[in-house]
């Protein structure tokens, strides 16, 4: 059965103890301000052990001793019952009282404990003087006798004896809990009148429950009270004792062990609040509970914007607390990653309030293309990749593309060019950067017209595939034969002079591989594995996968490239072209150098290479002398020569390779806005 189905019996037999008015706690031994204690030591304890008594001040009162009893809880140490004293005494004019002296006696363990109080030198006290000590620790049952007598020694002497009473067992009791009521019924025996109530166990207090007061239960008459409740928590307790004053109370906090005590009750009784974090990709919140109960916190994602909607739990993300104050870093800040603590057997999921974003990204469908915008305001990096969608989930065993802002004097809107995705596939996006970040999944439209017109145009592009394979049968053999194009990799080596020139970089590489089938090999397309090695290791790997490969590592040059190869000829540390200790285009020029001493030793490592330009971002002077006895080709004039060249072939150009070029070209005309190279792009045009 369920919790609500029966109420919940249990019959007490042990419970906390207090006094019936709440006994005050203290943590350490003190005193008034203005006063000091003065201890005696074993052979000047002449205070008490004196024989005539100083001689009567006319028209002086003596002090008053009043005693009560504290209970001392110092830090990590059992509470003890121990007796306060507090003095007052009422200043005559020319009677200079110093202070007093007093004395313990434990007459049971015969322990004994003198000392002085004095005022403080230079503090002036004109009305009444009152002086609380706390405390002399004793026992439960134990007699002590307190003598007080003034400094000077004016004749009085104060005694009283104080007696520690003995803890009574308080009164038994039973409860009844009714969670569809939220309500606990309290049950006595017969026998003198209690007072019960409800409050909340807290480091050294029970807090009472709000709105909400002590029951009187007359044991005589009717033995049950009804006690409400707010929350059902692990701190939730039930006090009774009797009415005569220092009753002791009996106190029992039976649901710490209670499943149910954790479950929605114990989120709902607690605080959320946001705190500003110390950096950008950090999350923090802080959660005050009711109780003194720390969850351990971690973090999920969500899917969509649905209040109640799962959260998926992303794994090794446990924050961590401090303070009620729980923190995480290497997160990338948004809406749909969530916190969720964890406490018993439940769980509770905060979400960021703030809605705004720090990156956006939108996706528009271009011809054999999927053009990516961001927008970030911070300096940040971002992956893309195509994938099969399934629920939630996008299993993608396609290549990783990723684009960076690389500082915030960088553009905030960038663009990533990913292969046109097939029909039916998504693209999933995310930041790169940090541990912890959300995948966002975007799926192109194809509906209304223009799915109509793809498939029309894929039903014809099979056609037009169908008859040129019947058409060119035998050239297709050939080529098969003699060197098979898609087999061939390409190391891509460039500077980067602007964004619109890496727009031009990513649209080249994609025109090799999609058209040519080239295996384009460019550090835009794995920045994971050259932030991961460092660009050296990663260049020299793909040059050596090149040689064994026998591939072709093509250089693309411009002005900018000979402004930064006379830079790194010279060395000069001073110039802003050498500030990135992990450029691309540096690390290229020290492996090229190499090859270069290689090619003087007759091994012959340039034929690897191809120089690549476009005419209007690079002239023939722009080349360096090093470099000219690298095979160099124009493009896109020489565009049949490169293709050849990547081919190891002197055939015409096939029907789809010239149509991919036009592909480039329209890519090239809608990126570059240099007026030079548009207008070479345009004569390129009406040529192919």
């Amino acid at each position: 059965m369920g919790l609500a189905a029966f109420p919940l019996l249990l019959l007490v037999q042990l419970g906390c103890r207090a006094a019936a008015a709440e006994p005050q706690i203290i943590v350490r031994e003190r005193l008034t301000a203005n006063f000091v204690r003065k201890d005696y030591n074993e052979t000047r304890n002449i205070l008490f052990e004196r024989k005539h008594h100083g001689k009567l001040q006319p028209g002086l009162n003596p002090p008053t001793l009043s005693l009560s009893t504290v209970q001392l809880c110092p830090p990590s140490e059992e509470c003890l019952p121990c007796i306060r004293a507090h003095i007052t005494w009422e200043p005559v004019e020319n009677v200079k009282m110093r202070g007093f002296g007093i004395r313990f006696l434990d007459m049971n363990s015969n322990r004994y404990y003198a000392f002085q109080i004095r005022k403080r030198r230079k503090t002036t006290i004109q009305k009444l003087w009152e002086v609380q000590y706390d405390c002399f620790r004793t026992e439960t049952g134990h007699s002590v006798s307190v003598s007080l007598s003034t400094i000077p020694d004016y004749g009085f002497n104060v005694t009283q004896t104080y007696y520690i009473e003995e803890e009574d067992a308080g009164p038994e009791f039973t409860y009844l809990l009714f969670p569809e009521e939220r309500t606990i019924q309290v049950s006595v025996p017969v026998g003198p009148d209690v007072k019960a109530r409800l409050c909340y166990q807290q480091a050294l207090v029970c807090e009472e429950l709000r709105d909400h007061t002590y029951q009187l239960i007359h044991a005589s008459q009717s033995q049950n009270a009804t006690l409400h409740y707010e929350f059902l928590v692990p701190c939730l307790c039930i006090e009774v004792y009797y009415l005569q004053p220092d009753s002791r109370r009996r106190r029992l906090c039976p649901f710490q062990e209670l499943p149910e005590a954790y479950g929605s009750d114990f989120w709902q009784s607690g605080q959320f609040y946001e705190v500003v974090p110390s950096h950008k990709d950090q999350m923090v919140t802080e959660f005050k509970s009711l109780c003194l109960v720390k969850p351990a916190a971690s973090l999920c994602q969500k899917h969509d914007d649905i209040t109640h909607s799962p959260c998926e739990d992303i794994p090794n993300s446990t924050a961590l607390e401090s303070e009620s104050v729980y923190s995480i870093d290497n997160v990338d800040n948004n809406p749909w990653i969530c916190f969720r603590f964890s406490c018993g057997n439940s769980s509770h999921v905060e979400c960021p309030r703030t809605r705004d974003t720090a990156w956006s990204v939108t996706a528009e469908v271009q011809t054999l293309q999927l053009l990516l915008r961001f927008t970030s305001r911070i300096p940040a990096s971002f992956s893309a990749t195509t994938c099969t969608p399934s629920a939630h989930y996008c299993d993608s065993r396609s290549p990783v593309y990723t684009v960076r802002r690389r500082d915030e004097s960088s553009p905030e809107t960038f663009h990533l060019i990913l292969p046109f995705p097939a029909l039916g596939s998504c693209v999933q996006v995310w930041r790169s950067d940090v541990l912890y970040a959300r995948k966002h999944l975007i799926c192109p439209d194809f509906s209304n017209r223009r799915l109509g017109l793809v498939a029309l145009g894929f039903l014809l592009g099979i056609l037009v595939v169908i008859s040129f394979l019947l058409l060119n049968y035998r050239s297709i053999q050939k080529i098969i034969r003699a060197a098979p194009l898609w087999r061939r990799t390409v190391l891509l080596i460039y500077s980067l002079d602007s964004e619109e020139y890496k727009f031009l970089i990513c649209a080249f590489a994609d025109f090799l591989r999609s058209t040519l089938g080239c295996e384009v090999i460019l550090d835009l397309w794995d920045v994971g594995r050259v932030a991961q090695i460092g660009i050296l290791p990663w260049l020299y790997s793909k040059r050596e996968l090149v040689k064994i490969e026998k591939g072709k590592v093509l250089l693309l040059w411009t002005k900018g490239s000979r402004r930064m190869y006379d830079v790194w000829n010279r060395r000069d540390v001073h110039s802003h072209f050498w500030r990135d200790s992990q450029d691309l285009f540096s690390a290229a020029m020290a492996c090229l150098h190499s090859d270069l001493k290689e090619e003087a030793a007759q091994k012959g490592r340039l034929g690897d290479y191809a120089l690549v330009y476009f005419e209007g971002l690079c002239d023939k002077q722009d080349i360096p002398g090093p470099l000219q006895g690298i095979r160099k080709y124009c493009l896109l004039e020489d565009l049949h020569g490169l293709v050849n060249e990547l081919r190891n072939t002197t055939q015409p150009l096939p029907c789809w390779i010239r149509a991919g070029a036009k592909f480039l070209v329209r890519r090239l005309i809608k990126s570059e806005k240099t007026t030079g190279l548009q207008v070479r792009v345009d004569r390129c045009r009406l040529q192919l």
